[in-house]
């Protein structure tokens, strides 16, 4: 089943390993780790379908925390003649694609899921050297890490402790980031421009 902002729910969707029963629905499926979700309620698993179809509105849980404000002013910005209810209308389609229809990133820290160019980005997988080196068109990922690694207020740090702390191989899966330090990369829907967020064990 494919997602919208997010490319590669197997691999890096942080499935449970067991079908359990969904904490939505009631059927036993391969449901998603409940343990990654927000909100007060807590629940085992919830299943592809109950995820996709939106089943968790109205149930005081969430799978990400959208970046409402960088959307809305980005969107702003791109479209200054469109009415406001408009925008408005747009910018909560997005947020409820994001926060009730888009399996949930696993983190340590708490942080906003990116938006550029007006729309929320895909989640493209965990990031390594090797995998950076290779988007890169000169080969040298550390310089790519460097121009997209995002660095604002809630996220400072210095891009050569991250490169340092970096995984070399490419990681193919979720069960291979037992690492002090995750990137996550993420791409726009729009213009294919790359976007790097860091955490921090």
């Amino acid at each position: 089943m494919k997602f919208t902002y997010f490319r590669d729910t197997k691999n890096f969707g942080g499935l449970l390993d067991k079908r359990c029963n969904c904490s939505i629905c009631g059927y036993k499926e391969k449901c998603f780790d409940g343990e990654a979700f927000y909100g007060e309620l807590e629940v085992e698993g919830v299943c592809f379908k109950c995820l996709k179809d939106g089943k968790l509105e109205g149930t005081g849980i969430f799978s990400n925390d959208a970046d409402v404000e960088a959307l809305y002013n980005q969107m702003v910005e791109l479209y200054p003649n469109k009415p406001n209810d408009e925008l408005l209308a747009e910018a909560k389609a997005k947020i409820a694609e994001i926060e009730l229809r888009t399996p949930p990133i696993l983190s340590w820290q708490d942080w906003k899921f990116p938006a550029l160019d007006g729309d929320f980005c895909e989640f493209v997988s965990f990031t390594s050297k090797t995998e950076l080196n290779e988007l890169a068109e000169d080969g040298k990922g550390k310089e790519f890490l460097e121009k997209h690694l995002r660095v604002d207020d809630d996220n400072l740090i210095n891009p050569e402790i991250v490169w340092y702390q970096l995984e070399d191989k490419k990681i193919e899966n979720i069960k291979q980031t037992n690492h002090d330090c995750l990137c996550y990369l993420f791409q726009s829907r729009v213009s294919g421009k790359y976007l790097i967020i860091w955490d921090l064990i």
